[in-house]
């Protein structure tokens, strides 16, 4: 057939004048070349790559003299596809179905997916902060809340928090849309062709349809055009295929350091192109707006002529066909589809029936009643035809038409009344549900703060519905004052004034001011998303209510109960020595730490630190008290410097032996809600990476999993110091190691007392020999260090190396927050009898220990307090 083919362009008669034997035959091979892929991937020449690259055989000579360095290369590539069948011929179809194309669409999906992960985890890491910020920055905390006449102050605090979480979650998940959209268009075969569109200026009619691919590529591209679509895609290939390749290639035999570090860059990559896409086609979008809103505004005002329309509303629900009515998928499908549709009504409801049941006043049930009432307010108004109602003449000298006004403010911003009804309602859901946290809690200000700006938005709705062909002009003002009134909070409530209002300005921008339209690609993954981060909201909205009901209590809760001597003990017996068997069945029976007493050498036991660790949850009237109950004379309670011990910060309590050798650094767990708020606020980045685990991507492991915990600080908004949470520790563990240098140290503690003494441990700087730390039920902190040692990155992994030898995790059976993070140094288990909560409690995990190993030999006569057995004796 090469012959053939050969011999058949051979004849032609086109003019070779001057032409060499080589270039002559490399003219044949493309000519073939290009006959035999427009037959193997029978394509018309209207739509093939090939005709966009090849010109057409007529006009020889003219073709000669354009540009001959690009088609010798484009005869070069259609030889190579026409002798080497299996790279597809050049052709869309073939290429389409390659396995090449097919793995770099995986990779494409990967790096996208995890991008938009990253985003979807700074943003709730931001959300946390606004309320951490709100909840700090109160001065008046419990007393104010409960009466009626609360200061101003905070009220205004918390709605700059909540206005900075909601415009926050919602442009979030409009770019996780897109992210999804890239990883659509990245197994198209015309590769990334909406991404491209969009930088080549032609996807006017995409964008206006409201949907991507519902046009094909533009018949008369222009040459600029052209060039910029050949720009983009070596510019996305380059960025998403060559250079992570070769940061891979660069990786492989370095350290974990720089994975990392090459790990960063390739998610850097991928939120480039999110956002990039995202700003395109938001670029677009306003500027269809501009374009058809001087055109309405000139028929508007009379200077060019009105088209002619007949103004008839007729709602009708789409119809199904006679096909789909055995599916049981689309009965399914509708069942769900009404039920969403009354889901919001639901949620109402069941807000007021909780707030009748459970709650302790009558704030609770006005939240209640307020958020119920007006969703099936909202629910029985049904649509409308605003383009026709209304009978307002204020404007006709200056708009003789204002129908052209709202027939584009419908089409173009979505600012008909069921649009805003429905955009409206995540907000509606997400105030109701804070004004019932704070009924229930007993904060009445902030309740009625809450009803009150759902009294607002719900008069905004009334009015835009009753203003008719004015909505247009009552929208504009309405976004106006709004934006005016949230940049004046920001400036008042803000930290960072300058940075937060930045960011706010920037996020307005992309929500276009509220006049953002319709898109319909990836819909239903941004109504995912907003119910996802307004679940994740309301979640730390009750946390704060939480902490801010127990801030500043001095808790007597003890595990001993009543009074000491009127507590029921159990005796703890010892284990015969020649019972080896223990400890190779149990190791955390043979652990020993040693310590000098008196001058000579001693050891200690596990249980004795898990005993200390229990203490630092006694008050501290009756921790010297417990502590000469379980010790006797060995140890004793030492004296913390009142500049270590802030409100906001863990308790921790130092145990000094008798002869003042050794001391041992217990920090409390949670006991409280403050303390839960400073878990999530730890914690919540590695936790979250962990979930994706189960329901999307794998990346809290390895190099990935770091790389995003380093980079889950992004957005300059509500910064907070996390490390105040842990600061007074630190700093008095290098006091009491530079002051006393001749001890022994240890460091202990209970899940968020385990999780700082790791920190810490992590965190020290001293020349001398650094504590041993022994934690119980503690979450591991290889990725907690890296969203809280950003600056200190280069050093971390160093420092994680040399912790291995001194870090031990004790892990219960059946305890969760345990498994939170990557854990480092030795992991040693324990059986544990009860669910998830009760084995995560201290007191179980010490009565394991002592059930399974007896009483330590220093300790022969040990009681501990009879409620610390699962079987309660």
């Amino acid at each position: 057939m090469l012959t053939l083919a050969v011999n058949c362009t051979v004849s032609k008669p086109f003019p070779h004048l001057g032409r060499t034997r080589p270039v002559f035959m490399l003219r044949s091979l493309s000519h073939a070349a290009l006959e035999h892929s427009r037959a193997v991937s029978s394509l018309q020449r209207s739509t093939t790559l090939l005709d966009l690259a090849y010109e057409s055989e007529e006009d020889t000579d003219a073709r000669t003299d354009y540009q001959p360095a690009w088609t010798c290369l484009r005869r070069v590539g259609l030889c190579i596809g026409y002798l080497v069948p299996s790279w597809g011929h050049l052709s869309l179809a073939n290429v389409g179905r390659s396995w090449a194309a097919g793995f770099c669409a995986l990779w494409h999906c990967y790096l996208f997916a995890t991008s938009a992960t990253l985003l979807f985890v700074n943003s709730a890491a931001t959300i946390l902060q606004c309320y951490i910020q709100w909840f700090s920055t109160t001065s008046v905390h419990l007393t104010s809340f409960q009466e009626l006449e609360f200061k101003t102050q905070n009220s205004i605090h918390f709605i700059g928090a909540f206005f900075r979480s909601y415009i926050l979650l919602s442009v979030t998940s409009d770019v996780m849309r897109f992210a999804y959209l890239l990883c659509k268009d990245a197994w198209r075969a015309d590769v990334f062709e909406a991404y491209r569109r969009l930088w080549a200026c032609d996807a006017w009619n995409e964008v206006s349809a409201g949907e991507f691919y519902s046009h094909n590529w533009s018949m008369c591209l222009s040459r600029r055009q052209k060039i910029c679509d050949v720009i983009c895609q070596c510019f996305l290939h380059a960025s998403i295929d060559l250079v992570p390749f070769l940061l891979f290639l660069y990786g492989i035999n370095e350290k974990e350091t720089t994975q990392v570090f090459l790990c960063r860059i390739c998610l850097c990559i991928g939120i480039v192109h999110i956002l990039v896409f995202y700003f395109l086609w938001l670029c677009t979008d306003v500027a269809l707006k501009l374009h058809h809103f001087v055109g309405a505004w000139a028929m508007a005002r009379g200077h060019s002529p009105a088209r002619h329309r007949t103004y008839s509303y007729h709602p009708t629900a789409p119809g199904v066909p006679y096909s789909e009515c055995r599916s049981l998928y689309a009965l399914c499908a509708a069942l769900v589809h009404g039920f969403l549709k009354v889901l919001p009504v639901a949620m109402a409801i069941a807000t007021l029936i909780f707030g009748l049941l459970v709650s302790p006043n009558c704030y609770a049930v006005a939240a209640g009643m307020a958020l119920s009432s007006i969703m099936l307010t909202l629910q029985i108004l049904g649509p409308v035809d605003t383009i026709t109602m209304g009978n307002m003449r204020l404007l006709d000298p200056w708009f003789p038409i204002p129908e052209e006004l709202q027939q584009w403010a419908e089409q173009w911003c979505d600012l008909g009344f069921s649009e805003q009804k429905q955009k409206q309602q995540p907000f509606l859901l997400m105030l109701g549900f804070s004004a019932l946290a704070f009924g229930f809690f007993g904060f009445p200000g902030l309740t009625m703060v809450c009803i009150l700006l759902l009294v607002c938005v719900l008069l905004e709705l009334l009015v835009l519905r009753a203003a008719g062909r004015l909505s247009w002009l009552w929208c504009f003002l309405e976004s106006a004052v709004e934006t005016l009134i949230l940049i004046y909070i920001m400036l008042s409530t803000a930290s960072d004034a300058l940075a937060d209002c930045t960011v706010m300005i920037l996020l307005l921008v992309m929500r276009q001011f509220g006049f953002q339209r319709q898109f319909h690609g990836g819909e239903r993954l941004r109504h995912a998303s907003v119910n996802i981060f307004g679940v994740v909201h309301v979640f730390f909205v009750v946390l704060v209510c939480f902490a801010m009901q127990t801030y500043g209590e001095d808790t007597e809760w003890s595990a001993f109960g009543s009074p000491l001597n009127s507590t029921a003990f159990t005796a703890i017996h010892q284990v015969p020595e020649h019972s080896t068997w223990l400890k190779d069945a149990y190791p955390v029976c043979g652990i020993q730490f040693r310590h000098q007493h008196n001058g000579t050498q001693r050891y200690f036991h596990l249980a004795d630190l898990a005993l200390m660790a229990s203490l630092t949850y006694e008050p501290r009237s009756r921790v010297s008290e417990a502590c000469a109950h379980f010790f006797q004379s060995s140890w004793h309670v030492e004296t913390i410097d009142s500049k270590f011990l802030k409100q906001n910060e863990v308790k921790f309590l130092l145990f000094t032996s008798a002869d003042n050798r050794t001391t041992v650094i217990a920090v409390r767990g949670t006991l409280d809600f403050l303390d839960v708020l400073q878990d999530v606020s730890l914690w919540l980045v590695p936790a979250l990476l962990q979930i994706f685990n189960y329901v999307g991507l794998d990346v809290s492991f390895g190099p990935w999993g770091m790389a995003m915990a380093g980079l889950s600080q992004l957005i300059p908004m509500a910064n907070i110091d996390r490390e105040t949470t842990f600061k007074s520790v630190l700093l008095a563990t290098e006091f009491m190691m530079k002051e006393h240098p001749e001890r022994r140290f240890y460091l202990t503690g209970h899940s968020l007392g385990g999780g700082v003494a790791k920190l810490v441990q992590l965190l020290l700087d001293t020349e001398s020999v650094k504590p041993q730390t022994v934690t119980f039920s503690a979450p591991g902190v290889h990725y907690a260090a890296h969203v809280l040692l950003e600056d200190r990155f280069i050093n971390l992994h160093e420092k994680f190396e040399r912790q291995m030898g001194l870090l031990m995790t004790i892990r219960p059976g059946r305890d969760l927050i345990s498994l939170i993070d990557h854990g480092s140094g030795a992991t040693l288990r324990v059986p544990c009898r009860g669910n998830a909560y009760q084995c995560h409690s201290i007191y179980r995990t010490l009565w394991s220990i002592l059930d399974i190993c007896g009483a330590p030999k220093h300790l022969p006569h040990l009681f501990v307090p009879c409620s610390w057995s699962p079987d309660a004796c």
